[in-house]
């Protein structure tokens, strides 16, 4: 899955309080057919170093956390897919996440990505 891979390829090594990040964040790693969605089950939490993505503890096993640098991560604007809307980024160029779009995430990553205005991607 792209969970998996990038987690091996972006580890995260730091261990951080609960208390730290948004909890039940709904993530969509993957284009269209192909994605994996995980439901109100994900903390993500931004700083200097990069991008931080985990489940909660029982989902961690097949799902260690992962830390993404953002050299790694462009964004992609908002993508729909059906009814849903995701702010999207790309990873290393073939990876993509998305946040369900109106979450804090996109707020709070915009600081350390270059925005594209006004770009709108719909995959209906």
């Amino acid at each position: 899955s792209g969970w998996r891979t990038l987690a091996r390829r972006y580890p995260e090594r730091a261990v951080f309080a609960f208390s730290d990040g948004l909890h039940g964040q709904t993530v969509r790693f993957g284009e269209k057919w192909l994605a994996s969605e995980y439901i109100r089950s994900v903390t993500v939490r931004v700083d200097d170093a990069g991008l931080h993505i985990s489940q909660g503890w029982i989902m961690r096993i097949g799902h260690p956390p992962i830390a993404i640098p953002w050299s790694s991560i462009e964004p992609l604007g908002l993508v729909t897919w059906f009814f849903a809307s995701f702010d999207s980024f790309r990873v290393d160029g073939q990876f993509t996440i998305g946040f369900r779009a109106a979450s804090a995430i996109a707020r709070i990553v915009a600081p350390y990505v270059e925005q594209r205005p006004g770009e709108v991607l719909d995959h209906r």
